[in-house]
C-alpha cells in the first residue's frame, strides 16, 4: 500500500499549484492503522494542501508540536480502535486548553460524528432534557383527566375508568 501511494502522490505532486492550506496528519498513539490514513492524505494532497504525514503511534504532544513546527490550519487524527479513540480527544483537549488556533479532525472506522462534535452531543442531549421537562409538566397540567397510554376506549367512545365527560 505505501509503495502504490508513493507513486500515486509522485504523479500527483507535479499538478498541485498554490497549497490551500497546512495539514499535520497522524495515527493516534496506541494504534498502528494507517491503511484509511494514507488515502486521506493523496485525496488532500491530490486537492491542492500541503500534508505532513506524522506516520503511527503518534502521541498528542507530537502532533501539536508538529502543528506548530509546520504553522498547520488543520490537525487531524486517525484511530481504528476504539480503544485508542480517547486519544484523539486528548489532543481536542489539548488544543482548546492551550488556545492554540488549530482546527481538528477526527477519522476511523469508529468515529460517528456524534463523536467528533462533543459540543454538539452536549446540545442535544439539553434539548432532549428540555422537552422531557415540558412533556412533565404539560401532563400535570392536564390533570386526573388524561387517559394513561393503557387506557382502552368503549363503543360509545369514552374511556374505561376515566371519569365522566361533562355535558
Amino acid at each position: 500500500m505505501a509503495g502504490a501511494t508513493e507513486v500515486t502522490n509522485a504523479a500527483l505532486e507535479g499538478a498541485a499549484a498554490e497549497a490551500k492550506g497546512v495539514i499535520v496528519l497522524g495515527t493516534v498513539q496506541g494504534d498502528v492503522h494507517d491503511i484509511g490514513k494514507a488515502i486521506v492524505i493523496a485525496y488532500l494532497k491530490a486537492n491542492g494542501y500541503e500534508v505532513t504525514d506524522l506516520g503511527r503511534d503518534v502521541s498528542a504532544e507530537t502532533f501539536i508540536a508538529k502543528a506548530k513546527e509546520t504553522g498547520a490550519d488543520i490537525i487531524g487524527m486517525s484511530a481504528l480502535l476504539t480503544t485508542t479513540m480517547e486519544e484523539q480527544r486528548k489532543v481536542v483537549k489539548m488544543v482548546k486548553e492551550g488556545g492554540l488556533p488549530y482546527k481538528t479532525v477526527v477519522g476511523g472506522a469508529p468515529c460517528t460524528q456524534r463523536w467528533a462534535r462533543p459540543d454538539r452531543r452536549r446540545r442535544l442531549r439539553r434539548r432532549r432534557q428540555r422537552r422531557r421537562q415540558e412533556d412533565r409538566r404539560a401532563a400535570r397540567h392536564v390533570g386526573s383527566r388524561a387517559a394513561p397510554e393503557s387506557a382502552t376506549t368503549t363503543a360509545r367512545g369514552g374511556r374505561r375508568g376515566a371519569p365522566p365527560l361533562a355535558p
